[in-house]
């Protein structure tokens, strides 16, 4: 409830206050069909909401609460390997460079990011923009979409 109730502050301030309306009613259950009734908008606007609460998502996800996010969504890396199946995560994992492993390892054994861009020889930012990266992939091979 923390992290749903943080997330939906975070769209209403950043976002629009109706994508925080929809995040609710759908973490309700609620169809996209539904949504649109009760929001009273035509469902490519609704399509549009989701559309953009995902993006967003992300983005909240890897910056502002990772832990939390991710343990709400059974996909930290320490805990759930980013809720890849065993399968997933082996043909994820194969298709990293040495580098990216050693970022992953760090992270898994317990480092901080800043820790892990510092046995890296990198930039914080660099490791953000490659954990980024990587968190996108794993989502992406959960979903079924293209792989790591």
């Amino acid at each position: 409830l923390e992290v749903q109730r943080e997330f939906e502050r975070y769209l209403e301030h950043k976002v629009d206050p109706l994508a925080a309306r929809w995040l609710g009613l759908y973490l309700q259950g609620h169809t996209q069909e539904a949504i649109a009734q009760k929001l009273n908008l035509p469902i490519k606007q609704i399509y549009r909401l989701r559309e953009k609460v995902g993006y967003h998502a992300k983005g909240f996800s890897t910056k502002s609460r990772p832990d939390l996010v991710g343990s709400w969504l059974q996909t930290t890396l320490e805990e759930h390997n980013f809720g890849l199946t065993p399968s997933q995560w082996e043909t994820y994992w194969q298709g990293l460079s040495a580098q990216q492993r050693q970022l992953i390892e760090g992270l898994k054994g317990g480092q901080t990011l800043e820790e892990a861009a510092r046995a890296l020889n990198w930039k914080t930012s660099r490791a953000t923009a490659e954990w980024t990266k990587l968190y996108e992939a794993a989502q992406s091979l959960r979903s079924g979409k293209e792989g790591a």
